[in-house]
Order: C-alpha cells, then structure tokens, then sequence
C-alpha cells in the first residue's frame, strides 16, 4: 500500500501524541509498504523522541502560532515547550479566566489551525507528484482532520481518522454550549467523509458509531524493543520507596490532592518516600504537595527525552498513574501502555470501579487507591514488600497482552480491506 500519513504531531518531536503515528509509520514501513508522512517542523514541544523512518519519507511543513501572545505571557516558547502553560494560570484565576476566553474564540478547532494552510499545500504537491491508495491521518490535534478531508475529495482517495481522543464527545470538552453545537455539525461532516473511523477502546468506539462509518478498536501498546537488552537497575534502599510519574497533570480530572494527603499520612507513619515527577503542565502537583506539606519528597522536572523518560521509570519502584475522575470509560492512555511495558507496578490513584481500574488489579499490574488512608495502606504494603523481595516488579507474563505490534498488525489487515479487491 502506498499510504499517506498526515499527524501534526511526529517524532523528533518529544510529545504523547507522536508516539502513536511514529511508531506506525515504523511498523508500515517494516511491513513494506510505501509511506509518506506530512508534519509539523516547528511544533511547541521539545525535541528527544526517536524518528524510526528514514528522512526522505518525511515532509514538515511551518504553522504560524496562534498562541504566540500566551506563549510569550509564559515566558516564550522554548519555556512552554517543556512546561505548558499551567505555571501561568494556576498563579491567577483571572488569567485562568483570560486562557479559557482565548481558546473558545480562536482555538478552531484546536491551537494548531496555524498549521492547516501550509500542511494542505504541501499535501497537493505529494498527492500531484505521487499516487496514494489512502490517507491516514492520526488526531489530536483535530486540525489534521481538516487536511486529510480536504485532500480525500480533491484527488478521491479513501482516507481514515484516526481519533486517539474524542472531539465534542470528549471526556475534557471544555467549551460552552453553543461552540459544541457548531463543532458537532463540523465533526459530522469531516468523519462522515471518511472511509473508516480508528480509535483507541470500544467505549470510544461505541461512542463514534452515530458517523454512520466502520468504527475500528485499535489499542495503543508497548514496544517490547524500546527496553530490550536492559538490565534490572539497582534498587533505592530497602526501606524507601522511589515513585515515578512522567506526563502532565490535568487539574479538575487527576487527584493530585488525595495522592499528596496520602504521602503525608505515610511519611507520619514513618514511611521513606521519593516521588520523581517529570513532564509538562505538573503546576497543580507541585501546589498540592506545597499544601500537605511534603514538597520536599518531591523532585519535579520539565519534560525529558523519551528514551530518558523510559530510563526513569524504569529505575522506580512504583510508576504513579492518575486514572481520570469522572464516569468516562474508554480511556485508555498511552502512559497506561507504556507503565505496562516498562514492568514496574503501577499505582494508580482514583476511583477503583473504572475499567482500566480494573485492568490493573485484575491484570496483577499494580494497585488502585481512592483516599488518602488507601493511599498510605498501599504505600506500607509496597515499602514491606520490597523489604522482602528487594526490588519491585511485575512479571513479563502479566504484561503480554499490552504489545502494539498486536494491534498494528490488526490495523493493517483492516486498511487492506479499504482497497479495491
């Protein structure tokens, strides 16, 4: 298959949202089928995540910034790149206020709208100078959907959207009413276009189903090689624990404030504990830490290359998850993959009758605490047992069915099925 690829998010680009379409660019490319991928060359991420293609299949295009007054607000984009901007609002509710105003307005239908007239060009001149069997494209951000539809009816190439997060129907829709209204219509007539529908759990693929399109549940996973060959690094002391969390803190949805009450219930107990947080957007943690009083067993960094990220949790005894507070089921992050691949136990806080609440318990992949007391209990049977065994772990047989290659090899059998027999 000759496959255009279209994700505005791509390695070497260091973010959650590349991982996914780089490392499907990958595996196509290893099945032998011809892809070309259209990017972004100037995303506001930092740089650190591996490209697993070669070059000359690549095409980056520049999008001008529409949050290029915020980003200098927040200290410029270099700054926000390994931070967010959640150091700027969580100082000031009206700024916060300012933020939420500035996206409803301008955000259409994502910050990334800057990049949707260059990726188009660009995208006309590979589809005149080549011949494709389909458009893939692979959102958030939801921008990309524009292109890929757009492309599809000018050259009438089967294309398919990928949906690694909801659009109005997603769990952290954030905008008024009246926008949502607008959005839907949009929605519908971008996906109704599309020859398949791709997401990531069957809730959200339940969820998707009204587009009247084949829906197709595509997993996300681990990568077996991203860790092959590494050695069992050596353990903290027996008597504390080293806690690991990498990504971003979403405020309102992760309960950083039962995680940080807990840690001050254990460390009166007489616990040792080091929490390690590393990654974009971590303001709200490091504020309810200051408010238990345990900020100094915290050590928070900006964002790290992947393979750095991967190295850390790897090094720790407990890899800290939060589960999303709310009813949604279906969300099933990358992070959770990645937990899973690394082979440390997980501990997830929030509510334990969630499905991926219960992937993990039932799986033997970690545990689940929602109080501040289940918090500190967990805490003191981990810390005893790693006292016993010396090094926390989860075994590999627990951890086989979380693979991407598995789901990617079910993709491709999928999109085989959209060409002419």
């Amino acid at each position: 298959m000759r496959i255009l690829l279209i994700s505005y998010c791509f390695p070497p680009f260091n973010s959650i949202g590349a991982i996914r379409p780089g490392k499907l660019a990958s595996y196509l490319v290893s099945r032998g089928h011809d892809v070309r991928v259209l990017t972004c060359s100037n995303q506001p991420f930092p740089l650190g995540l591996p490209v697993e293609v070669e070059p000359g299949r690549i095409t980056a295009v520049v999008g001008w910034s529409i949050n290029a007054p915020a980003e200098w607000l927040a200290g410029g984009r270099e700054l926000v790149a390994r931070e967010g901007f959640a150091r700027l609002t969580a100082t000031s509710k009206r700024m916060g206020r300012l933020a939420r105003w500035y996206r409803t307005l301008l955000h259409w239908p994502d910050a990334q709208v800057g990049w949707v007239r260059s990726a188009r060009r660009a995208g006309l001149t590979l589809m005149h100078s080549e011949r494709f069997d389909l458009i893939y494209v692979s959102a958030a951000p939801l921008s990309a959907l524009r292109v890929g539809a757009r492309l599809s009816s000018e050259f009438d190439v089967p294309w398919v959207a990928e949906l690694r997060d909801l659009w109005t129907d997603n769990h952290a829709y954030a905008y008024p009413a009246w926008r949502r209204a607008i959005e839907r219509a949009w929605e519908s007539r971008l996906l109704g276009s599309a020859a398949a529908i791709v997401t990531v759990s069957a809730p959200l693929a339940a969820k998707l189903s009204h587009h009247g399109r084949p829906v197709w549940e595509i997993r996300n996973g681990y990568d077996p090689e991203d860790t092959a060959g590494w050695s069992t690094p050596e353990s903290t002391a027996p008597d504390e624990l080293r806690v690991v969390y990498t990504g971003s803190v979403y405020p309102g949805h992760h309960d950083t404030e039962t995680f940080c009450a807990g840690i001050a219930r254990f460390s009166a107990l007489g616990g040792r504990i080091r929490v390690v947080a590393v990654g974009r957007d971590l303001a709200a943690l490091a504020a309810s830490a200051v408010r238990h009083n345990v900020s100094h067993l915290f050590e928070i960094q900006p964002t790290i290359p992947r393979l750095e990220a991967l190295k850390l949790q790897h090094s720790a005894d407990l890899l800290l998850m939060f589960l999303w507070q709310g009813s949604e089921e279906g969300i099933y992050t990358t992070k959770f993959f990645e937990y899973a691949g690394v082979g440390q136990p997980m501990m997830a806080i929030g509510s334990a009758t969630g499905d991926v609440a219960r992937w993990i318990e039932q799986s033997e992949l970690g545990s689940v605490a929602s109080t501040d007391v289940e918090v500190a209990k967990a805490l003191v049977l981990w810390q005893t047992r790693k006292g016993s065994t010396g090094k926390l772990s989860v075994p590999a047989r627990k951890r086989e069915d979380f693979t991407r290659q598995t789901q990617f090899a079910r993709l491709e059998l999928l999109l085989r099925s959209l060409l002419p027999s």
